[in-house]
């Protein structure tokens, strides 16, 4: 019998979570989803493992992509990554859509091999909601990467409009389309955030929002701004999202229950809490009986002092709006004594705009006191009395004010 030869072989263990020894099975990829909107969509699949990364790729192509393609974003439309997966449902948001258009999404995960290449089939975002009419007034997308638009990076001012310094509030992007990331405060900065890597900062337009940071049971962030020319009747609009994580709990910690939402002042901002002859439209909200969400009222304080408030608008938000973007509009009426305030809200993909609240009979005429004829400055947020649990971030982006409806006469009056 002759020798028996026995090859040498060597097995390298691969870890497999807490398990020694044996190969990663590929991830499998399944369920594509998308919430539809004009120009953003929200695509998702399902994956089997959290292990790796997983890449996703929207395209104008029915023809999936190379993976080497499909992972370096080469040929899409939108493209991102994330190296925090979830064992289930993964969502991502796709930007820069043409509206009434088909696309198509791409999904591959990789864990030490490759998964299946998940195709979504063909999908179409919806057509444009009603269009607003170009800013004349102020417009500010953040795109400056800094406070100083609306004097550049694409901003209109022609109201000697400024930003005063950031309260807590900073502009901020998804660097690389996937990191949150704070690149203004104050100044430049880089800061990556490294303790939620899985926040979506993504704007509603563009590359940058503004962001007002809640930290946990903190009672005080807001974003205060000023013109050196004042409108006496005004329209002022901005996109807001609710936080990933919105919840409105119970305890308060200040001297009221309620927490500043939007401010706006007729006069001189630096006294309008001493000053009777400066009258102050102020949205704030509270929260709703199951400690879910929050209510939104409308108060006013004319000029001498009269004070008014509207009644709630229940639900505003709720925890079931997590993640969401709205519009919100306001129209700010001045110069006699027989003036309106309003403001509206249109939920993104939404065809019309819903009241939310409303005044009327206000007197709201030249405040001789300071020499400012008209609504001059205001903040965003502002005071918490009963603030956040956790750590809770609001996104603004595209501030806006007209020196008319900007909708062409769909909000009355």
């Amino acid at each position: 019998m002759g020798n028996v030869i026995v090859p040498n072989i060597t097995r390298t263990p691969v870890s497999n979570g807490s398990n020694w020894g044996s190969a990663l099975s590929a991830a499998i990829l399944s369920l594509p989803t998308e919430v539809l909107g004009s120009t953003t969509t929200t695509v998702g699949c399902t994956s089997d493992s959290a292990v790796g990364t997983l890449y996703w790729f929207v395209s104008t192509s029915a023809s999936a992509p190379s993976i080497a393609d499909l992972k370096a974003g080469t040929g899409s439309t939108d493209f991102g990554s994330t190296a925090s997966v979830n064992a289930g449902t993964n969502t991502f948001l796709a930007t820069g859509l043409t509206a009434e258009s088909p696309y198509y999404t791409y999904f591959v995960q990789n864990n030490g091999s490759d998964s299946n290449v998940l195709d979504s089939g063909i999908w179409t975002t919806l057509a444009p909601s009603a269009g607003l009419a170009t800013p004349d007034l102020v417009f500010d997308g953040f795109e400056s990467n800094d406070m100083s638009a609306p004097n550049s990076g694409g901003g209109v001012n022609t109201t000697g409009f400024n930003w005063e310094s950031n309260n807590k509030t900073s502009v901020v992007y998804m660097k690389n389309g996937v990191t949150p990331t704070a690149r203004y405060n104050n100044g430049p900065i880089d800061n990556e955030n490294t303790t939620v890597p899985t926040l979506d900062w993504h704007p509603k337009n563009g590359i940058n929002s503004l962001r007002f940071r809640f930290s946990a049971n903190s009672e005080w962030t807001e974003q205060k701004y000023n013109a050196a020319t004042p409108t006496e009747k005004l329209w002022v609009g901005y996109w807001l999202k609710v936080p990933d994580n919105f919840t409105r709990g119970l305890v308060q910690t200040g001297g009221g229950t309620n927490n500043k939402f939007f401010i706006m002042v007729w006069g001189d901002i630096t006294n309008d809490y001493t000053d009777n002859n400066v009258a102050r439209m102020g949205m704030t909200d509270r929260p709703n009986a199951a400690g879910t969400g929050i209510n939104l009222d409308l108060a006013v304080r004319d000029q001498g002092g009269a004070a008014a408030t509207s009644s709630s608008y229940t639900d505003f938000v709720t925890t079931a709006d997590q993640g969401r973007w709205m519009h919100c509009m306001y129209y700010l009426g001045g110069g006699s004594s027989n003036e309106s305030l309003r403001m509206w809200r249109r939920w993104e993909n939404e065809a019309s705009y819903t009241l939310i609240a409303g005044l009327d009979g206000r007197n709201i005429v030249d405040n001789v006191t300071s020499g400012h004829a008209g609504w001059s400055g205001g903040y965003l947020f502002g005071y918490a009395n009963m603030p956040y649990a956790a750590d809770t971030d609001w996104l603004v982006d595209d501030f806006s004010q007209w020196s008319a409806d900007p909708t062409g006469g769909e909000l009355i009056i």
